[in-house]
């Protein structure tokens, strides 16, 4: 039994599939968490369905995707995924404040990795512009790291 996106890795099947980027071609592995054949191909064959439908709804013909579209779909899984945090912050009993904290230092955070990159370290200057612009010290303090942040409040 074969299927030409399945692999196996130790005891799990994976699914692999290639793809085209803006000119470069990439391979796509995920773990599908089985190592029975028919389970993992009824899941590959609906995140082949999936890749298909995404190329087709973004107006992409054959496997490559260009970079405006790219970003695009991008921009669109990270608004589905807000969507999906605040609808999980709508039915929790932790307090409003504590969500508001925690979305105010995420959208903070996330800004300064879309302009500078995901590695890009903090400018010292930035703690004394944040304060300027409102923001309270223990909100500084959890964004550049001298305290926790609650992942939990925002999942």
């Amino acid at each position: 039994m074969k299927h030409p996106n399945l692999a196996r890795r130790g005891h799990l099947l994976w699914w692999r599939r290639k793809i085209t980027l803006h000119g470069t071609t990439i391979q796509i592995e995920l773990p599908l968490g089985t190592a029975n054949f028919y389970h993992a191909r009824g899941i590959a064959e609906r995140l082949g369905g999936a890749l298909e439908e995404l190329r087709l709804a973004y107006g992409q013909r054959g496997s490559s995707i260009d970079a405006a579209t790219l970003k695009r779909i991008f921009q669109d899984a990270m608004r589905w995924q807000l969507d999906r945090i605040l609808q999980s912050q709508i039915g929790s009993t932790e307090p409003v404040a504590a969500h508001r904290q925690t979305n105010r230092i995420y959208a903070e955070l996330w800004r300064h990795r879309a302009n500078h990159g995901p590695d890009a370290l903090w400018p010292h200057d930035d703690q004394h512009r944040l304060i300027r612009s409102g923001w309270s010290e223990e909100d500084v303090d959890l964004l550049l790291g001298s305290g926790p942040i609650d992942v939990s409040v925002a999942i």
